[in-house]
């Protein structure tokens, strides 16, 4: 008897773990990274320097809104120092950048671009790899080359303050912009962890004078499609198994 019940637990294991495995190969750019009107995000905490010797502990916000052409939201950072700005859409199978006001020696520069730049697809997303795009941008004065390089990979079950989080992806997204006819060139890093049906729960801190990672910032608390973020973390629970072991 001792002997069916073991193999019986081990079967619906077995359609368990399936099932979940078989969920998240469906799952591509619009799990991963959602777009709906007015998501919110907080991440942190991180220190910020209010002068040249006093810090404040605070927090980095990210809003998400539907801006200008229908399928584009724009997403916000307040409260990270930089305040930037990136305009985002689904296309198909694909997650585009379509816009972006970025910090460039001290300044938020907004640039338009000609056509989108291709971050990742769902193809990537769920089977890592490294998506490449370029096209050419303008901020209503001089035009600019800009390419972009994402690297995809697995990150597994990640726990942050907001839940946890399974079958997790972590994204390297660079950013290369030159004037055209201009060899110099500024090379602007990113650094994320997603998870699907919340999209960032982590996101990383880049020092601008190396653009190296110095840590990342979990997600404490937010918003997703109507749902606090925290419904969205991995809430398997299985008190009857206890009734067969």
């Amino acid at each position: 008897m001792t002997h069916l019940k073991s193999v019986f637990v081990q079967i619906i294991l077995f359609l368990i773990i399936s099932v979940i495995t078989a969920d998240a190969a469906t799952t591509g750019v619009r799990s991963y990274f959602p777009l709906n009107h007015e998501d919110f995000k907080k991440y942190g905490p991180i220190t910020k320097m209010i002068s040249s010797t006093v810090r404040a502990i605070t927090t980095v916000d990210y809003l998400y809104l539907s801006f200008g052409s229908v399928g584009n939201f724009i997403e916000l950072e307040l409260g990270g120092g930089d305040n930037s700005n990136v305009t985002y859409r689904h296309a198909g199978k694909t997650l585009e950048m379509t816009a972006a006001g970025l910090p460039i020696n001290g300044s938020l520069v907004s640039f338009n671009f000609s056509r989108p730049l291709v971050i990742f697809t769902d193809h990537t997303i769920v089977n890592g790899g490294t998506t490449t795009s370029n096209t050419v941008a303008s901020d209503g004065i001089n035009n600019y080359e800009v390419s972009s390089k994402t690297v995809v990979r697995d990150a597994g079950n990640v726990s942050v303050p907001a839940g946890y989080y399974k079958n997790c992806r972590h994204i390297s997204f660079d950013v290369t912009i030159r004037s055209v006819g201009v060899s110099q060139s500024i090379t602007m890093k990113n650094a994320w962890v997603l998870a699907p049906g919340v999209g960032k729960i982590k996101v990383a801190v880049i020092d601008p004078s190396t653009q190296k990672i110095t840590s990342y910032l979990p997600l404490l608390e937010g918003n997703v499609g109507g749902k606090n973020v925290s419904e969205w973390a991995s809430t398997i629970a299985m008190p009857w198994l206890k009734l067969l072991l």
